[in-house]
Formats: structure tokens, C-alpha cells, sequence
């Protein structure tokens, strides 16, 4: 029987469980002959280390050679507010497996970990640092039209250095700046910014991103009385 080792996080630490079976060994191979593939993990990657609240990103593992069967590798973070699956699958003929990496909607602050992948006697880490991410994002016009206010809110403290959210329109009647940073030690920004006049309510969408999240405001820009 093929085993492998899945392990899991208890008090911050990656810890390993007892081995686990899964499926069918393969045949024998004949006395003499050399297998075709005893695979080692030999890759583990994700997009970045720097990750926020309500991320969603792929990673990836590598096996070292394609196996003739599945091969399952154990997947481990070393905080449960980043969550993966517990194994990823490399198909027979294959080298790689993508497995979803989510970092839960909770308040916090800025907080490191570690992502760990095992196959075997191979053990691969990552290290992540996850900052508070979009929580909420609003618009709402001033009276006389002529400029709009944003609100922008975050799961924790913004940390040292700040936090980058990037703005789009979907109108010409309103552009925002194109990235807006929030201050650290803060929840949170307010901040305004020119429209264009307009002759008639006028309905304009505002995107920001931080990470992979996107919140979407609208605004009613009317004509100034």
C-alpha cells in the first residue's frame, strides 16, 4: 500500500499525524528492473507571500517525475484563519497539482504563518504574512455635485507601511485616484474626490481592490442645484 503523511495545525505549529494508506500499490516491478517513477516532492509555490483578508489564490505542488498512479500530498497552514484542503492530488502522468488557498473574512490584524506541503519524507514550507483585507467600501455624493466621498474600512489595523487600494470607475463623470492608501495603525480612510457636473442623474460604479477581493460602490451624481 502507497502511504503517505497529512498533517494538520494545533497552537500555531505544523505537527505531523501517523501515516494514512490510500489506495492500491502498484505491481512489483520485476527483479532486475528499475521502477519508472518513485516520486519525491520537489516544488511548492503560491502566487505570493503577502496575502489579506478573503484572499483566494492557487498553489501549486511538484512531484519530481510523473507516478503511473495518484499520489496524494498533505497540505498544512500554521493558522486556521488560512485555510487549505487537506491533500492535493498529482494525476498519474502527471507532475503538478493546483490546490485553492483561502484566508477566512475575520477581524485581525497583521499576522504571520507558515503554508507546509508533505509527501513522504519531503516536507516543503512557505512562509505568508496575511494584513487585514477590504471589509467595506462606500460612496455617497455631496450635496452641491460636485464632489463625491469614500469610505473604505478594513478588517484590522492597517500595518507599517500602509495599505494599497486600488480604485477604478466605470464612467468618465467620476475618476478617483488610482490607488488610495490607507494609513497604518488606522481601520480604515475617508477621502474625497472631484465629479464631473452633470445635467441629469447620473449613475457611476467605483471598484477597489486589495488582493484578490473587489467591492464595487455606486453613486447617484445629480445636478447641482
Amino acid at each position: 500500500m502507497r502511504r503517505f503523511t497529512i498533517f494538520t495545525a494545533t497552537a500555531g505549529a505544523l505537527v505531523a499525524l501517523l501515516p494514512l494508506q490510500a489506495g492500491p500499490a502498484a505491481a512489483a516491478p520485476a527483479t532486475g528492473t528499475a521502477r519508472a517513477c518513485d516520486p519525491h516532492l520537489t516544488g511548492f509555490s503560491l502566487p505570493t507571500p503577502d496575502l489579506f483578508t478573503a484572499d483566494e489564490v492557487t498553489g501549486t505542488v511538484q512531484a519530481s517525475c510523473a507516478p503511473s498512479e495518484d499520489i496524494a500530498v498533505g497540505l498544512a497552514t500554521g493558522d486556521r484563519r488560512v485555510t487549505v484542503p487537506p491533500l492535493a492530488i498529482v494525476p498519474a502522468g502527471r507532475t503538478t497539482a493546483a490546490f485553492p488557498l483561502k484566508v477566512r473574512e475575520a477581524p485581525s490584524d497583521q499576522f504571520k504563518t507558515k503554508v507546509a506541503a508533505r509527501y513522504g519524507a519531503d516536507l516543503l514550507a512557505q512562509p505568508v504574512t496575511v494584513s487585514p483585507g477590504l471589509k467595506a467600501f462606500t460612496l455617497r455624493p455631496e450635496s452641491d455635485g460636485v464632489y463625491v466621498y469614500g469610505e473604505i474600512s478594513l478588517w484590522g489595523l492597517s500595518p507599517t507601511g500602509g495599505t494599497v487600494v486600488r480604485l477604478t470607475s466605470d464612467s468618465p463623470l467620476l475618476n478617483p485616484p488610482t490607488t488610495k492608501t490607507v494609513r497604518p495603525n488606522v481601520l480604515g480612510e475617508d477621502f474625497r474626490f472631484a465629479a464631473e457636473r452633470v445635467t441629469s442623474p447620473q449613475k457611476v460604479h467605483v471598484t477597489a481592490t486589495v488582493g484578490t477581493r473587489t467591492m464595487t460602490a455606486e453613486v447617484t451624481l445629480v445636478p447641482s442645484a
